[in-house]
């Protein structure tokens, strides 16, 4: 149980708690007691006073019986009063009886000056509770003794002590039902993430965290998580559809190389048989290599698992190659490749053998779906900070359906089946393109051609 947070909250709120109201006790405590010794010393002071004026005026022979007088009225086991002489003789004072214990002490005389009070407080032989004194010295050198015992001060403070205990044990529990209730309100939506993250252990991906008030870190905790079970679900859901297609594609390459084994020993084959097999068959490993290759290359560039170069590269002079690249296949197509490529350094940095991919594969794209006499328009601009490449040529054109799927991966239109190849080239294209912070468009007319376009940020 002290293992759970909810119960680590509840120790810490409960002992945060206890030392606040200690802390609140003992000031309380040092204030109470600072008061009472004043209060006491302002009694005390008080009366002395009133003994020296008495004295000043009326002299000795009537102080007598006021010092007779206060200390029965007072109570003679509570205060004692007396006037000494300079040798210490009492002179006169009240009922001393109960004060059998009381001396004066020299070392605090010595302090004392004409006209002066010191105060001490002293215990008392036989006496539960101490007494505070004070010494004043009179006009004629006489000094006026007088005591009261602390019994009400320390009643009050017992009393204080008393009060503080049961408020402290109310606090210390209020603390601790606080933390507990403060602990398991934080915790719900944990538990909440530990409940969904339980189902999803058993095969249910489609749980999300329900979102509750507990508060901004907490609700941003379950939208995070169920943004992360968003793209899990979104990335085995498009894992189950990639081996699907994949499982697809690479049955057709399989099945004809099994045909052409097939029947190449379904009659007596002889060494011509044989080689055109072995071509037959390694055509179409190729094929699947190419496939598996190009799958192996999105799939890395995806995750981030790709280690891109971040050299300069004049997309330009790439774009200007790439042209020069694919001139004679266009030609012998009859299909007129036409170069419309800004005269300054398009420089981006990204890797170029990666970037070279992007431009053959979109080319490549064209040629494959402009038929003779085309035309196709190799474009290369700085535009808005950013580098653009397009490529537009007067193919077949694109289907609006088609449109938000031709960069999926094994995606192919209805126009593209008659055409060779597995569907993964744009999805490279996009792949790479969005691996250096870029991204693609796509416009197209069915009929009337295509315009296909990455930028990538350029630097100056």
């Amino acid at each position: 149980m002290l293992k759970t947070v909810a119960a680590r909250l509840t120790l810490w709120f409960a002992v945060l708690f206890a030392l606040i109201s200690l802390a609140v006790f003992v000031l309380a405590y040092l204030t109470l007691s600072l008061n009472l010794n004043k209060r006491m010393d302002e009694g005390l002071e008080d009366e002395t006073s009133e003994f020296e004026d008495l004295y000043r005026s009326n002299g000795i022979e009537m102080l007598k019986p006021v010092l007779q007088h206060e200390g029965e009225s007072e109570g003679v086991e509570s205060v004692f009063y007396s006037f000494l002489s300079p040798s210490l003789e009492i002179l006169a004072s009240s009922d001393m009886s109960s004060w059998t214990g009381i001396s004066v002490d020299p070392d605090t005389l010595k302090r004392l000056q004409r006209g002066g009070i010191v105060y001490r407080t002293v215990s008392v032989p036989g006496r539960e509770y101490p007494v505070r004194m004070a010494y004043k010295m009179v006009f004629d050198g006489n000094i006026i003794h007088i005591g009261s015992t602390l019994e009400n001060d320390a009643s009050l403070k017992n009393i204080y002590r008393e009060i503080f205990g049961i408020a402290f044990m109310v606090m210390l529990f209020s603390g601790a039902l606080m933390g507990w209730l403060v602990s398991r309100k934080a915790m719900t939506a944990v538990e909440r993430v530990t409940r969904t993250a339980s189902s999803i252990d058993k095969g249910n991906i489609t749980q999300r965290v329900p979102l509750g008030r507990e508060g901004k870190e907490i609700h941003d905790l379950a939208v995070a998580f169920n943004g992360m079970l968003e793209r899990i679900q979104s990335l085995v859901e498009e894992l189950n559809e990639v081996t699907d297609n994949i499982a697809h594609d690479m049955r057709s390459p399989i099945t004809r190389i099994r045909g052409i084994v097939e029947t190449t020993l379904s009659h007596d084959p002889g060494i011509h048989d044989y080689r055109e097999m072995a071509t037959m068959v390694l055509e179409e490993s190729y094929r699947l290599t190419e496939m598996i290759n190009t799958m192996l290359d999105i799939a890395q560039t995806d995750s981030g698992a790709a280690r891109l170069s971040a050299e300069e590269v004049d997309l330009a002079e790439l774009a200007h190659d790439a042209c020069e690249l694919f001139q004679a296949v266009a030609e012998n197509k009859g299909i007129d490749l036409v170069e419309d490529i800004s005269r300054e350094r398009l420089l981006v940095k990204g890797d170029r053998s990666r970037l070279q991919r992007v431009l053959a594969n979109l080319i490549d794209n064209a040629l494959k779906h402009t038929n003779p006499p085309g035309k196709i328009v190799i474009k290369a601009i700085r535009a808005d900070g950013s580098i653009r490449i397009s490529v537009t040529d007067t193919g077949t054109g694109i289907e609006e359906h088609d449109l938000p799927h031709i960069f999926e991966r094994f995606y192919r239109g209805d126009k593209s089946r008659s055409t060779p190849g597995s569907g993964l080239g744009l999805a490279l294209v996009q792949s790479i393109v969005r691996a250096h912070k870029g991204d693609t468009e796509v416009l197209s007319s069915p009929g009337k051609g295509s315009t296909f376009t990455f930028f990538i940020p350029g630097i100056s």
